[in-house]
């Protein structure tokens, strides 16, 4: 099925423990989209539990309610809003939607750790000429 790119709040309605085709270890969660124009429709997500992308599937299950330590009770997956981005992707000569990230709902971190305030005023200060050429959009 093909969905809107984007990010876009949902929450999980099932998720389960799995195993691909080569035998890896997977988590697959299904999210109800809640806005946009797929509003009410559901897509699945995929997280493997690899030595290199383990760290990054255990968060996106904290950002869709996770709670505790016990990979095997997932129960509590689907308490919480939050974030899928949606995009497309080509395999096979066939083009679908796939899920690329969960992420947190709101929360105000940009991805990056904010600098002190005298670093601040030294950044804006260097780069404020440059913001003077480059006038505000009305």
């Amino acid at each position: 099925m093909k969905f809107a790119n984007g990010s876009f709040r949902a929450r999980a309605t099932n998720a389960q423990l799995g195993e691909t085709s080569t035998g890896k270890h997977q988590v697959g969660v299904r999210f109800r989209i809640l806005e946009g124009p797929d509003n009410g429709k559901e897509i699945a997500w995929y997280g493997f539990l690899t030595e290199k992308t383990a760290d990054r599937t255990v968060e996106s299950l904290r950002y869709a309610g996770l709670q505790g330590d016990d990979l095997t009770d997932l129960s509590t997956v689907g308490t919480l809003e939050c974030v899928i981005v949606i995009s497309d992707e080509e395999y096979n000569g066939k083009t679908q939607s796939k899920v690329r990230w969960v992420n947190a709902l709101g929360g105000g971190n940009l991805g990056s750790k904010e600098i002190a305030p005298t670093d601040k005023r030294v950044l804006a200060e260097t780069f404020r000429n440059l913001l003077r050429t480059k006038p505000a959009l009305s």
